[in-house]
């Protein structure tokens, strides 16, 4: 909203309904924004708006979904262009470093050329190129040969001027030998002459009268000639010819070729975005397709106004926004690796000694009603008070937890459960927590990230805590593609943050005892490929001559790490609301709990291998490279024998490699030892 005046500019009201005229209240109303900003902006529209309806209005605006963005979009239409932070490789720089902004001074310093006005000039020859590269021959164009004062003392075109005249016939009487003067008529030298950029009809000289949006004026006087000239060349935008004004300005006509006057007047205002970070501001009034230019080939005063040069910068102006486009990419510079060799980055400091890095990411899974919520508050608490966790030595700093899940007031009587627990009646350092309580926001991450990004900036966090991750995906989890644009979006968190994003998930149905430690999350692979750090709690059965508590359950935490090797499993005891490490090592013969569908699910499995053996054995044996070997139609056609509904090749396929064959040649399988 920093840019809201900029917004309402582009925003007529007078061209909006009623409901988009609100609209623009409500935004500014939801920014933050005065109702002073609305009314002054509501003026230019007299007729339909006072500041008495703006007060009524006001008061009445209560909803949220009508933000900034909606000013956004509504300027982007009627022709706004972001203004990004460009960089952009410049020529003679280091081919892996993008060293400067957009356009750096110092190189401009360097190439800046010597300008100079021609002394051994042919202006009829200098109009005739400049036609020749400007217009097709066909093409009526028009002209202002007459000028006057201002008010200000200084020479303006006066009256329409030509507006019927054919480019083709021009260029003949001019290499026929006809002066200027007496083609195109006569001049104040004073004053000097223009032309209109664009084809007319010869029905007149206004925007209407445009034929085609070719060409656009680019014209900046806030700098030297010789400094425009250069930045002009660097930033490499296509100009169809270079003019010089004969006074304090260059005019670059720009081939835009726009399909209508609204993309015309969005490309002018991408244009004047992208120059204005190359220290070119450009004339505003310029926007308009039947704007006139200075024509080559006359006087103006004691200068000329003379033609610089033709066809520089990219062949096209859709090629030049594409590598505008490209050089913006926001992706980091790529660096060679001898350059930073004797100096290398500082890695981030360890938020959870040995575990996690501050701005990096971590998921803590178990099953449901585990117990996750209350092992994050743990964290939370070690980490605002500089304590240990399962064994691990915390940075002490400030933690935002993000409760979604939990009714706020049993949320926060939880905290001081855990810390009484504890032995700490009252934390040292509790101020270093704080809490968000979003149970009902109802928001997917994408739409919360923004929100977060803006509560935490500046605030020292040093980690940021999401509880259940459930509650802020956005499509399906078992989806890759839906679940990177979520962990995306905790990239974007930690990296505008600086702090380390830590989130809860469950695990997938089913034992996961039998499953490697990536594997256990559900959904997605993309669970087990993107965080830094992923911890499981997976929760044990009690072993022979260790007798249970009361209420109590038993976990092992284990871990895959991308910065560190992984820890060793801790064992943890846990006793509402309160997890404790078993240092003492009576839980490490104990293994994973196992279900009643899970013992059944190994009975059912067994007796699927068992069958699958027994039909082997009764299947012609053949000798493979010294592999028993039989085929897999005589099995299929064993296993089907006696069987009402034919058995799926992929489910035999399944039930052979669990047994623990595989496929040695085509239609043949055998025993994986064997084949070993």
């Amino acid at each position: 909203m920093e840019k809201i005046d900029e917004l309402l500019e582009y925003i007529d009201p007078a061209s909006l309904s009623y409901q988009e005229w609100l609209n623009v209240g409500m935004a500014l109303k939801e920014e933050g924004s005065d109702i002073e900003v609305w009314k002054k902006w509501s003026r230019s529209d007299a007729e339909r708006y006072d500041d008495a309806i703006c007060d009524i209005k006001w008061d009445t605006f209560h909803r949220h979904d009508i933000t900034g963005g909606t000013l956004v979009q509504m300027a982007k239409e009627r022709g706004w262009t972001p203004e990004p932070k460009i960089r952009v490789l410049m020529t003679g720089t280091d081919k892996y470093k993008k060293t400067f902004t957009f356009l750096s001074d110092d190189v401009a310093e360097s190439a800046t050329p010597t300008f100079q006005e021609p002394t051994s000039w042919k202006p009829e020859q200098d109009l005739v190129k400049y036609l020749e590269v400007m217009f097709d021959p066909s093409d009526i164009i028009g002209y202002t040969m007459g000028s006057t004062q201002n008010a200000k003392g200084k020479f303006v075109p006066f009256g329409k001027g030509s507006y019927t005249n054919n480019v083709g016939q021009l260029i003949d009487m001019l290499n026929g030998g006809e002066p200027i003067e007496r083609v195109f008529g006569s001049y104040n030298r004073n004053g000097g002459a223009w032309i209109r950029i664009n084809p007319l009809d010869g029905q007149g000289i206004e925007d209407k009268n445009v034929t085609s949006y070719n060409n656009l004026l680019v014209e900046c006087d806030n700098l030297p000639i010789d400094e425009q000239i250069t930045k002009l060349e660097q930033v490499r935008i296509p100009i169809k010819a270079l003019v010089y004004s004969g006074g304090k300005s260059v005019h670059a006509i720009v081939p835009v070729n726009a399909m209508s006057e609204r993309e015309y007047r969005f490309n002018f205002n991408f244009i004047r975005n992208m120059l204005k970070q190359a220290g070119l501001e450009i004339d505003s009034a310029n926007i308009n397709p039947s704007r006139l230019s200075r024509l080559p080939g006359v006087y103006r005063g004691d200068h000329k106004q003379f033609l610089i040069k033709t066809n520089i910068g990219m062949s096209s102006f859709q090629e030049w926004k594409e590598w505008i486009s490209a050089k913006n990419d926001g992706l980091p510079d790529i660096i060679n690796l001898r350059d930073i060799w004797d100096n290398m980055p500082p890695l981030k400091p360890e938020l959870i000694e040995g575990i996690l890095r501050i701005s990096h990411k971590m998921i803590i899974a178990s099953t449901s009603k585990a117990g996750k919520t209350f092992i994050l508050m743990e964290l939370a608490m070690a980490i605002a008070e500089g304590m240990n966790w399962i064994g691990h030595r915390c940075k002490q700093g400030k933690v935002l937890y993000i409760n979604m899940e939990l009714d706020k007031d049993s949320f926060d009587n939880r905290f001081k459960d855990i810390y009484r627990r504890m032995g700490m009646d009252v934390g040292n350092h509790v101020e270093n927590i704080d809490i968000w309580n979003l149970r009902g926001a109802d928001k997917t991450i994408s739409e919360l990230a923004p929100f977060v990004i803006n509560r935490m900036k500046d605030q020292g966090y040093l980690a940021v805590m999401i509880d259940p991750l459930y509650k802020v995906l956005e499509g399906d989890e078992n989806s890759n593609g839906d679940v990177a644009r979520v962990v995306a979006k905790f990239d974007k968190i930690a990296e505008e943050t600086g702090a380390a994003v830590i989130y809860a998930h469950h695990f997938a149905k089913g034992s996961s005892a039998s499953k490697s430690i990536i594997d256990r999350a559900a959904g997605a692979g993309t669970f087990a490929r993107d965080p830094d750090a992923i911890l499981t709690m997976t929760q044990l059965d009690w072993c022979p001559g260790i007798e249970a508590e009361k209420d109590w359950t038993a976990w092992r935490v284990e871990s895959t790490l991308r910065e560190f090797k992984a820890i060793q499993p801790v064992d943890l005891f846990f006793n509402w609301p309160l997890h404790k490490v078993d240092y003492e090592g009576r839980l490490a013969e104990c293994d994973f709990l196992s279900n009643e569908n899970n013992k059944r699910s190994k009975m059912v499995l067994k007796d699927q291998r068992d069958e699958v053996e027994d039909l082997i054995e009764a299947c012609e044996v053949f000798d493979i490279d010294g592999v028993q070997c039989f085929k897999f139609s005589d099995l299929m056609n064993q296993m089907n024998e006696n069987r009402q509904k034919p058995m799926a090749r992929g489910t035999l396929d399944k039930r052979l490699r669990e047994a623990g064959y595989r496929s040695i040649s085509r239609g043949f399988w055998g025993k994986i030892d064997e084949i070993e």
